[in-house]
Formats: C-alpha cells, sequence, structure tokens
C-alpha cells in the first residue's frame, strides 16, 4: 500500500531515522578512508620517473647522539679547616694562590693545646703507674702487712690491758691493806682516849665551862645589854662572858690534845678510805676502756683480712680496668696530640685557593664542611664548584677551599628521556661557550642514580670527563655536550623519511627497473638522527623512495598520485627524521 507522500517526509523526520542516517554516512565515510589508505599501501600508484625522490642504499655510519648543557667544575675540590678552635697567628696564603700538597695554610695558637696534651700525657702515667702496682702485688703485699700489723697491734693491746688491769688491783689492794692498818690503829687510839680518866674531866670542865658561858650569855641579854650596851650589870655581863669565852677556848683545847691521836688516825683511815674507792673506779673504767681497745684491734683485724680478701678476688677485675683505663688515657693522648699537630693547617691536595675565611688575630671555631660531589667523581656538584661561591653549602663552614686546577670534568643535567640512553664510556665532544672554537673530545664517567628535579622538571647529573686540558679553561664555565649514545659503522643506511611504520613493522618503497615501486618489509637496526641502519630486507645499491616534496598546485589525477589524497601513512619521517 501506497503511503501519503506527507507521512514517508514525517517518517524521514522522526529523531530515529536521523541517527540511522548518521550511523550510515560515517561508516561509508571509514569505509572509504579504509580503503584508500590500503590501495595506496599494498598497490601504491604508479608514478613518473621523474616526479620520484629517491635515495641510494648504501654502506655508511649511523650516530644517534644527544645534547646538553652543563658546567666545567674542578676534577677534585676539597674543604679545610682546623680540628680545634683557637686564635689565627699566621695565614700564609691568599685567595688565588696555587698551593702544593702539604703546603702550610695556615696556623692558630697551640698555648692551650699544649696543656690538655701534657695533660693527657701525665693521666696516662698515672693509669700506667696504677697498672704496674697491680701487676707487681703491691696491693696485696701492703694488705698482707696490714694484717700484720693489725694482728701485733692487738697483742700489744691485749698485753697492755692485761698489764693496766693488774696493776689497778695492785695498787687497789695496797690502799685496802693501808686502810686496814690505819683503821686498826685508830681503833686501838680511839679506844684509849675513851678509857683515858684525864679526858673525861676535860670533857667535864669543857662541858661546864660553855654552860657557864651559854648562863652568862642569857644574863647579857636579860640586862638588856644588846640594846642598850651602857645599861646598868652590862659591863659586868659582857666581862663573865669574855671569861668564860677564854675558859672554854682552854678547856677545848685540852680536850684536842687528848683526842690528838686518835683524831690523826681518824683523818689517815678517810683518806685511805677515799684511795680505796678511787682504786675501785680506775679499776672498773679501765676494765671498760681496755675491753675496747681489744675490740677495736680485733676489728682492725677483720677489715685487713677483708682488704687481703678483695684484692686477691678482684685482682683481674682490676688489672682488666687498669689496661681500659690506660686505653682511654692513651686515646686523650692520641687525639691531643693530633689536635696540636692539626693547629698547623696543610693543604691535602695540590690546587688553587678557592676562598679563605679569616685573618690573623681572630678566632676560628674547628670548621670543615662536606662538598657535594657530582656522579662518579670526586668533583664538587655545580651549585658548590664555582670559586666565586663562597657562600654556598660546601665551604660555609670550612676556613679555605682548594680546587683542583689542573683537570677538570663536565657536569650536565639531561632530561629523563636522553638519561636513559647515556652509560659510562660513550664518547662525547664538548665545546664552550666563552672559547670560541674549543671542541675537546669526553667521555661519559657516570650519570647520578637520582633524580634532579627543577622547577618540576626531571634531570639526571651526568660526569663527563675531558680528555685534553686547555689553559682557558675554567671552572664554572658553560659548557656544551654532545655523546654519541649509539652507533653502527660500515652497516647499510638508509634516510630515516624513506621508513614507513605500519604498527610495529617498518617498510620501505624501492624503486625497481623501469620506475615501478615496490613496498618491502624491512629489518631496522640502530637508528641514527637522520638514517637507519637496515639489518635485513634491502641490499646496497637498492634506491629507496622518499617523500615527495610540498608542492602548492593540486593534483587533478582523482587522488591516484602520492601527494593526493589517501598517500602513504609516514609517521614523523621515520627515526629521528
Amino acid at each position: 500500500m501506497i503511503q501519503p507522500r506527507d507521512n514517508v517526509i514525517q517518517a524521514f523526520r522522526s529523531p530515529n531515522r536521523n541517527q540511522y542516517m548518521a550511523v550510515a554516512g560515517l561508516g561509508l565515510i571509514a569505509l572509504a578512508l579504509a580503503g584508500l589508505i590500503g590501495r595506496d599501501v599494498f598497490f601504491p600508484p604508479a608514478q613518473a620517473a621523474a616526479a620520484v625522490r629517491t635515495a641510494a642504499v648504501t654502506r655508511g655510519t649511523v650516530r644517534s647522539a644527544v645534547t646538553g648543557t652543563g658546567s666545567v667544575v674542578p676534577a677534585e675540590q676539597i674543604n679545610v679547616g682546623f680540628r680545634s678552635a683557637g686564635q689565627l697567628t699566621e695565614v700564609d696564603v691568599k685567595v688565588g694562590d696555587h698551593v702544593s700538597k702539604g703546603q702550610v695554610l695556615a696556623k692558630i695558637d697551640t698555648t692551650a693545646l699544649q696543656i690538655a696534651l701534657d695533660q693527657a700525657n701525665a693521666n696516662l702515667q698515672t693509669a700506667q703507674a696504677n697498672l704496674a702496682n697491680t701487676q707487681n702485688g703491691t696491693a696485696l703485699v701492703q694488705a698482707q702487712h696490714a694484717i700484720d700489723i693489725a694482728r701485733t697491734s692487738y697483742n700489744d693491746t691485749v698485753n697492755q690491758v692485761n698489764l693496766t688491769n693488774a696493776q689497778d688491783q695492785a695498787a687497789l689492794a695496797a690502799d685496802k691493806a693501808q686502810l686496814g692498818g690505819d683503821q686498826a690503829q685508830f681503833n686501838l687510839d680511839n679506844s684509849a682516849l675513851q678509857a683515858s680518866f684525864t679526858y673525861k674531866l676535860d670533857q667535864q670542865q669543857l662541858a661546864a665551862d660553855q654552860a657557864k658561858l651559854t648562863a652568862d650569855g642569857n644574863q647579857y641579854t636579860a640586862d638588856g645589854c644588846f640594846t642598850n650596851p651602857a645599861a646598868p650589870n652590862c659591863g659586868a655581863d659582857l666581862a663573865n662572858i669574855n671569861t668564860d669565852r677564854t675558859a672554854v677556848g682552854a678547856d677545848q683545847t685540852k680536850v684536842n690534845g687528848d683526842a690528838a691521836a686518835a683524831n690523826a688516825d681518824s683523818a689517815k683511815v678517810a683518806a685511805d678510805q677515799a684511795k680505796v674507792n678511787a682504786d675501785n673506779i680506775k679499776v672498773a673504767l679501765d676494765q671498760v676502756s681496755g675491753q675496747r681497745s681489744l675490740n677495736q684491734a680485733a676489728n682492725a683485724i677483720t677489715s685487713a683480712q677483708d682488704s687481703l680478701n678483695a684484692q686477691t678476688s678482684s685482682r683481674p677485675s682490676t688489672i682488666a680496668a687498669q689496661q681500659a683505663a690506660i686505653q682511654n688515657a692513651q686515646a686523650a693522648v692520641d687525639t691531643a696530640q693530633l689536635n696540636l699537630n692539626q693547629a698547623t693547617l696543610t693543604a691535602p691536595i695540590g690546587g688553587v685557593i678557592n676562598s679563605l675565611s679569616g685573618q690573623v688575630g681572630e678566632y676560628v671555631g674547628a670548621s670543615g664542611g662536606t662538598t657535594a660531589l657530582a656522579p662518579g667523581t670526586l668533583a664538587p656538584a655545580p651549585s658548590s664548584s664555582s670559586a666565586s661561591s663562597t657562600g654556598s653549602s660546601s665551604a660555609g663552614s670550612a676556613f679555605a677551599v682548594i680546587s683542583n686546577d689542573q683537570a677538570f670534568q663536565v657536569v650536565v643535567p639531561f632530561a629523563e628521556a636522553d638519561a636513559g640512553r647515556i652509560a659510562a664510556g660513550q664518547a662525547a665532544t664538548v665545546s664552550f661557550d666563552a672559547v670560541q672554537g674549543l671542541t675537546i673530545p669526553s667521555h661519559v664517567l657516570a650519570t647520578a642514580a637520582a633524580a634532579t628535579v627543577v622547577s618540576n622538571v626531571v634531570n639526571y647529573n651526568t660526569t663527563l670527563t675531558l680528555e685534553q686540558i686547555d689553559n682557558r679553561i675554567r671552572s664554572g664555565q658553560t659548557a656544551n655536550v654532545t655523546v654519541v649514545v649509539a652507533q653502527a659503522s660500515n652497516v647499510l643506511v638508509v634516510p630515516n623519511s624513506a621508513i614507513t611504520r605500519i604498527g610495529t613493522r617498518a617498510f620501505v618503497n624501492v624503486l625497481q627497473a623501469g620506475g615501478k615501486e615496490v613496498r618491502k618489509l624491512v629489518t631496522l637496526g640502530v637508528a641514527g638522527d637522520t638514517t637507519t641502519e637496515v639489518t635485513d630486507g634491502l641490499a646496497a645499491g637498492d634506491r629507496v623512495v622518499l617523500p615527495q616534496l610540498r608542492s602548492t598546485t593540486t593534483s587533478t589525477g582523482g587522488g591516484a598520485g602520492r601527494n593526493g589524497g589517501g598517500g602513504n601513512v609516514r609517521i614523523g619521517g621515520g627515526f629521528g627524521g
């Protein structure tokens, strides 16, 4: 059934219909392009011989190189400084001077260093003497002597204590005997006194006269003589009292005379008893003191024995400790001697003085500093190699910086893509911005394993050794380096522009006799900057077709020519083209 025209138009305008049309159109275009590419690749159109550019396959050398710009650095640079702090007493060089290895650069005051060495030597001698005493048994002998002395002292103490006790007992016995004799004499004299009639009469007369004296005194008081000595009878009362006193005194003298012997005996007995009491006290005190002395003497023996035992048991460890002390003291002497020796600073290498920090009279600290090294060498990294950059991290704490001015190397930061192709031993050439026309052969020494990132650009430093010396070369100069990373000699080569790649395969168009082009699969070797080695697929003398030069005219051959639509697929003109 025929649909109305409007319905047909509406169907073509529907969204699904439009999508189908678009997909179908893209598919047709893709098929057309594929057909054109396939025609040119597998069935290249015939060209007029005059319009084809070719190159002959020849034998030659293929070379691939990478280039970079770096800096000239000395082959060796060292920071030097004093081992100890001190005051500079002399500075024997200036910046820019050439020095030889071992040449004196500067000196510091050695007074304190010499004192330190003397003290270290004294400590060493003391440690050696201590060890000698121990090894010779001096301490053991002294300990044994101490025991002998303690034992002798103990025996002497025992004898002295016994002697003192014996003397005390003898004195006590003698005093007791004296007391007994005197007591017996007193008893005898006192018995005789008590039995004496005269003594009794004298006592009675003394008592009577004392009673009369008392009565006369009472009468004197009764007559009121104490308050009024001029009263009547007071004179007679006072006379009676004086007479009574005289009589009493005379009576007392007679009684004392009668008892003189007994009183003397009593005094002797009292004195004898006092001596006996004192003797008893001395005996007790001497016994306590003697026991204390015996205890102290016994303790001295124990202490001496302990000391001997300690010396005997600890002797091996004591010797080991004293030997260690000698080693420590010797190390201190060596250190002090080294500090004294290095108060004179000498050049460790020959070269030129890049920088100095200090003049005579100034104090310098213990200094040194380290140098950041370039890969595979003793040369400094470019950041610390410049003689003028005395404030660099490598020289900041050094008294002097010395660099070798007789041999130079070049350090170049290569991009990561190029660094992967560089290997030690590869040949290179170096030119210099500061020395026009100078090119020096060199070779790669080493490439850093770690990257250097500057402004987010990854580079790898590579060190190259210059194989010639030119006196115009200076540290820090800009160096332009070309490194040959691959090379093949006496091999078949074709221009890079003749090679076409499809996937992992390579092809060239060979112009045969009669002007016919034939596509050939080739195996490639070393790829150079302008030519590439061919290891299979071509022979010397073959002529390979080169791309046509671009023309401003448009071909009217319906796309049959090499510059028309659907030309051969070439990627970047081949390797490095």
